[in-house]
């Protein structure tokens, strides 16, 4: 019965007997809460629940979806290699009352890639992002006195699992390489994941661990953050980090590695710095030559804090959700 409905809402491929036993009952699930409440957009986010929304959606007669996605493709994640979700991808993006929307141009063009499509089968609304709450200067003062930050000592930050495409050991021979031009230099590290163990051995082998403190995963990174004049993220794959913007927003200048969205979450070399992925020594330059010159480093910080505001307005971001909402109406 569900084949024969499919059909008739003029689609192609079915991949119900492909999809796993809970996906098949959400499908259910969700084409019942449609039948019982209709409505006129259904918006779903991310891959699975995207291909879940877009199936039951149609199986319920929704005549307008929306598919968001976020970062970079699966291509990238052992979910890429299940077949049925980018053969629903490529039917959805030929459906006439269904958008993909991405949320950088590295994302849009990366799905492209993945799904063999023109670019402009896909749509890119930039995240809305509300800035953080203020951090108090006693705060900071607290914090660094706390662990033993003297006052005008530069801090790096890092804010990433400690798992391979972030490249935390990367990190650290970055780091290593920064420490031996700015000795004073005071390392925080925030995060846990599969090399924590990893990264303690490689502290230890690389004389780090007077540098580098390692936080945990603390409830708290916004103080951290706050505290430090550099964020530094040195990932292998990245789609559109927040923790960027996060870090603008409080003032700490980010050093990326230029991948996937990273250099959209700033305007390069007015609020931050992106340099090649493999080029560590361009890295370490860029955070030593912040360190080194704090008039340029406070002057991005303060324009970062102006481009986060504006550029990833929560606003923003809405209106233009709207504006799909209603193009899709009149489609």
């Amino acid at each position: 019965e569900l084949a024969e409905r499919w059909r008739t809402r003029g689609l192609d491929y079915f991949p119900w007997l492909r999809l796993s036993h809970d996906l098949r009952l959400m499908v259910l699930d969700l084409v019942g809460e449609l039948l019982l409440r209709p409505v006129d957009v259904l918006h779903c986010w991310i891959d699975e629940a995207n291909v879940v929304g877009w199936l039951a959606g149609r199986l319920a007669g929704v005549r307008r979806i929306v598919m968001t996605v976020l970062g970079v493709s699966p291509a990238h994640w052992p979910l890429g290699a299940r077949p049925w979700l980018r053969a629903c991808y490529r039917q959805a993006v030929r459906d006439p009352g269904t958008r993909l929307v991405a949320i950088s141009d590295a994302g849009r063009a990366d799905y492209a890639d993945w799904l063999q499509v023109s670019q402009e089968c896909i749509d890119v609304v930039r995240i809305g992002f509300p800035l953080p709450p203020a951090i108090s200067p006693q705060q900071v003062a607290d914090f660094r006195a706390a662990h033993g930050l003297q006052p005008g000592q530069p801090v790096v930050i890092g804010v990433f699992r400690l798992d391979p495409e972030k490249r935390p050991l990367v990190f650290l021979d970055v780091i290593d390489r920064v420490r031996r031009q700015v000795p004073e230099v005071r390392v925080l590290l925030a995060g846990g994941g599969s090399q924590a163990e990893a990264v303690r051995s490689r502290l230890r082998e690389l004389g780090l661990g007077e540098t580098v403190t390692m936080l945990g995963q603390p409830a708290d990174v916004l103080t951290p953050m706050a505290a430090s004049d550099v964020f530094l993220m040195v990932s292998q794959v990245e789609g559109t980090p927040n923790v960027s913007l996060e870090a603008q927003a409080l003032g700490c200048v980010p050093v990326l590695t230029d991948v996937g969205g990273c250099r959209e979450t700033m305007e390069p070399g007015v609020t931050g710095v992106v340099a090649g992925r493999d080029d560590l020594d361009g890295l370490a330059a860029a955070v030593v030559e912040l360190l080194q010159a704090p008039e340029r480093r406070q002057a991005l910080a303060a324009a970062g804090r102006r481009f986060v505001a504006e550029a990833f307005a929560p606003d923003r971001f809405a209106g233009q959700f709207h504006a799909l909402y209603q193009r899709l109406e009149r489609e």
